[in-house]
């Protein structure tokens, strides 16, 4: 068996094959049990044992590392720092849980919607509040909520500097910190700030909270906060993670995993919708392919496209989240499209016979057209006046 643990650099042209202490160390602690048993025994052949234990991923997994000691057997002390750290992670897991209670009390009476995301959102798929740390509290409100929910955290200990509305444009959220060292971070769009040609900035659709659930209802007891389904927490994973690699990367790579293998049913379709909306349908497709290649995780085949996005597929899809956008500033929006479908257009044409004069006086200008042409269209079928343009699938 072969652990394949991230793909060659963009534009590379082949696939190559690395050691990456960080996803080794979430097969060992989520893996089944011979790929847990060969990817720690990579680890120890490459990471001296006191290192190992200071990983920031083995301290994130450190519980579910420790429920696996009978089968991992870690050399000397480092199973008893594995349970000393999943001890610790319990203790701070149940109190971020308790101001997590506190603060969604407070932002309901104020009228305000939480959506929690990451940690605190996938931490009741791993079964127990040992075996993951949350590290922070994620949230996301809905942007017409976000100048209550700002004031409303205020009051409650976690101060925020003002925010002017031309800064949430290019924005994802904003870190605050109480008197207690808690942190949480408020989030009115989905990704992390980058680049503009990686494209991992989008706004929520209120979707997201029609599809989710009660946090009770995962066994989190946070009354009043919703949490997504498991398709869209899915979908939420893998957006924060592209924004790093386009292969599964460190303790996110165990998250979905443990969302697909927890037990809890996953609509597929919801995921295809989500991506798409998310305008990553093809990277999360690619994203999933390698998890389940490095994790054996049960990807289904219908989930995953071809290896190849295509200029039609690609500038479609792009055309689609597009049409999802709600910005404040519509010209500044149709400026950020524009220079988005131009910047993107200029990743998509690297043949050599492509000169750099043509590129820049023709072809990206075309595209740009095409992809607003494409926002336009999925706006169309979003209102019923056209049918919608079937998907390519794997079969293709």
């Amino acid at each position: 068996m072969t652990i394949r643990t991230g793909i060659g650099p963009r534009g590379s042209g082949r696939r190559e094959r690395w050691t990456d202490p960080a996803v080794l160390i979430s097969l060992a602690a989520v893996a089944d049990p011979d790929r847990a048993l060969e990817a720690f025994a990579r680890l120890l052949d490459e990471i001296p044992a006191e290192d190992l234990a200071l990983h920031p991923t083995a301290l994130r997994l450190a519980g579910a590392l420790d429920a696996r000691r009978s089968l991992l057997d870690p050399p000397g002390d480092l199973g008893d720092r594995w349970h000393a750290v999943a001890t610790v992670n319990a203790f701070e897991n149940g109190h971020l849980v308790d101001r997590a209670a506190g603060i969604v009390a407070q932002l309901r009476d104020a009228g305000v919607e939480p959506l929690a995301i990451k940690g605190l959102a996938v931490v009741p798929y791993y079964g127990s509040l040992r075996d993951r740390s949350i590290g922070d509290l994620d949230m996301v409100v809905p942007a017409e909520q976000l100048d209550v929910a700002l004031s409303t955290l205020a009051a409650a200990g976690f101060p925020c500097p003002t925010i002017p509305a031309v800064q949430r444009i290019g924005r994802h959220g904003a870190g605050m910190r109480s008197d207690d060292r808690v942190s949480f971070d408020l989030h009115w769009r989905l990704g992390r700030k980058q680049p503009i040609t990686q494209r991992t900035l989008m706004h929520p659709g209120r979707d997201l909270w029609a599809r989710g659930r009660d946090a009770r209802s995962t066994g989190l007891d946070v009354p009043g906060l919703t949490v997504p389904s498991t398709a869209d927490l899915l979908c939420i994973i893998v957006l924060h993670d592209l924004r790093l690699s386009a292969s599964p990367s460190g303790h996110r790579a165990a998250d979905v995993h443990r969302l697909i293998s927890a037990g809890d049913r996953i609509d597929w379709d919801v995921v295809e919708r989500t991506s798409a909306s998310f305008g990553h349908r093809h990277r999360t497709s690619t994203w999933l392919r390698e998890l389940a290649a490095s994790f054996g995780t049960e990807v289904p085949t219908s989930i995953l496209r071809p290896g190849r996005m295509d200029r039609r597929e690609r500038l479609s899809e792009w055309g689609e989240r597009f049409a999802r956008e709600r910005d404040p500033n519509p010209s500044t929006t149709r400026m950020v499209l524009g220079w988005t479908a131009a910047v993107s257009a200029w990743d998509l044409r690297t043949a050599p016979r492509y000169a750099i004069g043509r590129l820049a006086s023709s072809w990206d200008l075309a595209s740009t057209s095409e992809v607003l042409r494409e926002a336009v269209r999925h706006r169309r079928v979003a209102a019923g006046a056209i049918p919608p343009r079937p998907h390519r699938t794997s079969g293709d």
